[in-house]
């Protein structure tokens, strides 16, 4: 099922057909090239999607929660910005995400594992971090996530920290190292 999916999405990229508001759980979506995609509104809740590339897509609103992205590139393509506004990644595995420049506003991404994610100006205005594994992630530049993550430049380093995690500038340890340093 999952695989036919993933096929029945791959034939509408290459034909230009619009994915906004599709039911596709469980589709096995693995390394495609879906830049650029426009996934609003969809049903992805369980999809396959390692190492997918969606840098630049539209994933407002979309349901992620349960997906396995980790590799995956959620990155900036030229001037646009990965949408994730409301998206839910509730429980997804993001774990090596590629996600320099996402707009995660308003986005679930409760009990998610964010293990050695790039986040790097990412925009969490209102994001849900709740039991979100922040271990090991970038999280140079991000904004509006003062619940979560708190962020400060000074002179020439930005610095930000969670609450075991704090990063100056590209040196990124764990709080209780910092205290022993």
């Amino acid at each position: 099922y999952g695989d036919k999916l993933g096929l029945a999405v791959k034939w509408a990229v290459e034909n230009n057909v619009s994915l906004t508001y599709t039911h596709l759980p469980r589709a096995n979506l693995s390394v495609a090239n879906l830049r650029r995609i426009n996934f609003s509104g969809a049903n992805l809740h369980g999809a396959k999607m390692r190492g997918v590339n969606l840098s630049g897509a539209d994933l407002e609103r979309a349901d992620l929660s349960r997906s396995d992205l980790s590799g995956a590139n959620l990155s900036v393509a030229q001037l646009s910005e990965t949408r994730m506004v409301g998206a839910d990644l509730s429980g997804a595995d993001l774990s090596s995400a590629y996600m320099f420049g996402p707009d995660l506003s308003r986005a679930n991404l409760s009990g998610a594992n964010l293990h050695q994610t790039n986040l790097s100006r990412a925009t969490l205005a209102r994001a849900n971090l709740d039991r979100a594994n922040l271990s090991g992630a970038t999280i140079n530049g991000v904004n509006g996530a003062n619940d979560y993550i708190k962020c400060v430049q000074l002179e020439e380093y930005p610095i930000a920290y969670t609450d075991t995690i704090l990063q100056i500038g590209c040196e990124r340890h764990a709080i209780v190292e910092w205290a022993a340093f």
